[in-house]
């Protein structure tokens, strides 16, 4: 897979070869753009081919529903599934999902959205209201995992810019390396938490009206506009301090995660690339001090393998 930068406008932006379409034989390309510096683009770029080459679905804020499922999704899931699988969900993607959620954002699909699609297809038999009989319950049961399978993949969350305060003047940074620049599976807990506070934004964009700032941001004011950083970390700080619990920054929560994760026997290379780390040394010099419980319990486990012996309980 290859790509190159390129300036639009005031900004540069990046542009992957995606390979050829095959209902036109056209060669298809993905666009991202937004970047201040080339040097940024390029990072992007580099980071964007490596996870499309590891069968990841990648999906951008801008994407639509169908530019995610067709450029995305499916090319990523061919490495992973049978053919015949892979060729159903092309099936349900070209023939029944596209022709109703295609045009949309794919940030702005709802419940609604696809409730209306299953209806419809139970009726007609696709999003063409004038065709008939519908559709058997079993594949339109179908078509609604793949949907959900998709739209799975899509809620990770993609590292790729910073708000980052110096002297306490603000500024957009990219991440400091390749792999800081990367994408982080969610649990389904958090992302309806994300769900439940994106619906909460969107309505104060309504209440605002023309006068948001649509930055596209995770975490802003009721107008859109950015957070100081310093003020979260004072705001983080006063919310501890009322809970009674140790004084901590809002990124020694990075470290109580990564521990966590560790001592519940996650691979060391897997807490290292959520981490963002350039090395799985880097994240065990850290986190040295949970390798002693992990050493333990990894001789217990290859004690009962071996000789049959249960694995002592754990304390408490």
């Amino acid at each position: 897979m290859k790509g190159h930068t390129r300036r639009r406008g005031k900004t540069w932006a990046f542009v992957i070869d995606i390979g050829l379409d095959p209902a036109t034989g056209k060669r298809r390309q993905k666009w991202v753009s937004g970047f201040e510096l080339e040097r940024d683009a390029a990072t992007a770029m580099r980071d964007y081919i490596a996870r499309m080459e590891r069968g990841e679905a990648v999906s951008e804020s801008g994407d639509t529903v169908a530019s995610y499922l067709r450029d995305e999704w499916l090319p990523s899931r061919r490495s992973k599934v049978k053919e015949s699988t892979w060729s159903g969900h092309k099936d349900a993607i070209d023939g029944r999902i596209i022709p109703a959620l295609g045009g949309l954002p794919l940030r702005r699909v709802t419940p609604k959205h696809i409730a209306k699609l299953y209806d419809t297809l139970l009726e007609s038999g696709s999003w063409d209201e004038h065709r008939g009989p519908g559709l058997a319950p079993k594949t339109v049961r179908n078509t609604g995992l793949v949907l959900k399978k998709a739209f799975g993949d899509a809620g990770r969350l993609a590292v790729r810019r910073a708000l980052v305060s110096v002297r306490y003047k603000v500024s957009w940074s990219s991440p400091k390396t390749a792999k800081s620049a990367r994408v982080i599976a969610l649990d389904p807990a958090t992302c309806d938490v994300l769900r439940a506070h994106r619906a909460r934004q969107t309505a104060e964009k309504a209440l605002v009206g023309d006068a948001y700032n649509d930055d596209d941001l995770v975490f802003a004011k009721p107008d859109g506009s950015w957070l100081h950083p310093d003020y979260v970390s004072q705001r983080f700080e006063r919310l501890v301090k009322k809970a009674g619990l140790p004084m901590i920054r809002p990124h020694d929560t990075r470290h109580t995660a990564a521990t966590l994760l560790l001592e519940a026997g996650i691979p060391v290379k897997v807490v290292s690339e959520r981490l963002g780390h350039s090395t799985t040394s880097i994240t065990a010099d850290i986190y040295q001090h949970v390798a002693p419980h992990m050493q333990e319990e990894a001789a217990n486990k290859l004690g009962a393998m071996l000789l049959g012996e249960p694995e002592p309980k754990a304390e408490g």
